[in-house]
C-alpha cells in the first residue's frame, strides 16, 4: 500500500481551516442577499397579480364581444383564457412557496 504524501494531507488540513475562518462573513453575505430578494419577490408577486388581474379583465372583455357577436368558439375563447389565467396565478403561488 502506498504511503499517503504528508505536503498533501498538510494542504488540505490548511485549506479546511482557511475556509472554516472565512465562513462567517460569507454566511452575513449571503443572510443579506437571500433578505434583500425575499422583500424585492414579494413586490414582484404583487405585481403578477396585477398583471393577472388586468390580462383576466382583457380576457372578459374579448369573450363578451365574442358572445355578443355571436361568434361559436366563445367557449373555447372563455376556457382558453381562463386556463392561462389559472397557470399564472398557480404559477407566481408555487414560486412564491418556493422563494419565501
Amino acid at each position: 500500500m502506498k504511503k499517503p504524501n504528508v505536503w498533501v494531507i498538510a494542504a488540505v488540513l490548511l485549506l479546511v481551516c482557511v475556509v472554516g475562518v472565512h465562513a462567517g462573513p460569507i454566511d452575513a453575505g449571503l443572510d443579506k442577499a437571500a433578505s434583500e430578494v425575499k422583500g424585492t419577490f414579494k413586490s414582484l408577486t404583487k405585481l403578477m397579480f396585477y398583471v393577472c388581474a388586468a390580462v383576466g379583465v382583457v380576457s372578459a372583455i374579448q369573450v363578451f364581444s365574442k358572445m355578443s357577436s355571436g361568434d361559436p368558439d366563445t367557449r373555447k375563447a372563455a376556457g382558453s383564457w381562463v386556463g392561462a389565467l389559472i397557470f399564472a396565478a398557480v404559477s407566481v403561488l408555487v414560486l412564491e412557496a418556493v422563494f419565501m
